[in-house]
């Protein structure tokens, strides 16, 4: 089976919780969804599940008909049973109606290093794709072969574990401070420019009478120059967005 989301946007009172979000899930592959919480992992889990209605975009699930298992939070509450016992019950429970797909949301919480191991083998093994959060990086690296970071509602994709996301997260960060820094210094560049362009506009009309055409021609061209190239700095920051 496979999910395909395409241009996917939701909004609660007025905020973008997910904007314009794309990706595809298929068979057999493992998905770590990650992001701060709040960012809209559970939105999405619901939107997937049938039960969140989206502002806009699509969601195809094929075939339509396929079962999808989902292992909610479990809350830590005083009971006989410890809430990684009722975590392994739950998507055992899960499993004897044998789905097609699995989202877990935060299913290593309270889980001991048995149990860990026991679900480490469940995701391994599942044959079927699984989209899951968790905030344990060692058990990520085990067993996702892809991450989804989802952060002011975009989606960004990455193949690999935990581990591969993060260095090239860190790849990229370390490219986008280099185009910052190397924009920062065209637009210093350019913006010394127009201020001396504008300082001989000055000193041209200040010198110039009215039948003097030859320099009121010298500054009005060069007060075009310092327009233009204002022109051009105001297009490279609005087309050329760079994150520091």
């Amino acid at each position: 089976m496979y999910i395909q989301v395409s241009n996917l946007s939701k909004s609660f009172s007025g905020q973008e919780i997910l904007k314009d979000i794309s990706f595809t899930i298929s068979d057999n592959q493992k998905v770590g969804l990650v992001g701060k919480n709040g960012c809209g992992k559970s939105t999405l889990f619901r939107i997937l599940l049938g039960q969140e209605e989206t502002d806009g975009g699509n969601v195809v699930i094929n075939p339509t008909v396929a079962q999808i298992g989902y292992l909610p939070q479990v809350v830590d509450t005083i009971d006989l049973l410890s809430s990684g016992e009722k975590t392994q019950q739950a998507l055992t429970q899960i499993l004897k109606d044998k789905p097609a797909m699995l989202i877990l949301d935060e299913p290593t919480n309270h889980l001991d290093w048995k149990a860990l191991d026991w679900l480490e083998n469940i995701v391994k093994t599942f044959s079927g794709p699984i989209l899951l959060v968790s905030h344990d990086r060692k058990f990520l690296d085990n067993t996702v072969n892809r991450i989804f970071k989802l952060e002011d509602g975009k989606m960004e994709v990455y193949g690999g574990n935990y581990s591969f996301y993060r260095r090239q997260k860190q790849i990229k960060e370390e490219a986008n401070a280099r185009m910052y820094e190397e924009q920062q210094d065209r637009i210093k560049k350019l913006t010394e420019r127009v201020r001396v362009m504008k300082t001989k506009t000055q000193q041209l009309e200040s010198k110039t009478t009215g039948t003097d055409l030859y320099v009121r021609k010298k500054a009005a061209k060069s007060a075009r120059a310092a327009i233009n190239i204002e022109r051009k700095i105001a297009k490279e920051l609005a087309e050329t967005k760079i994150e520091r």
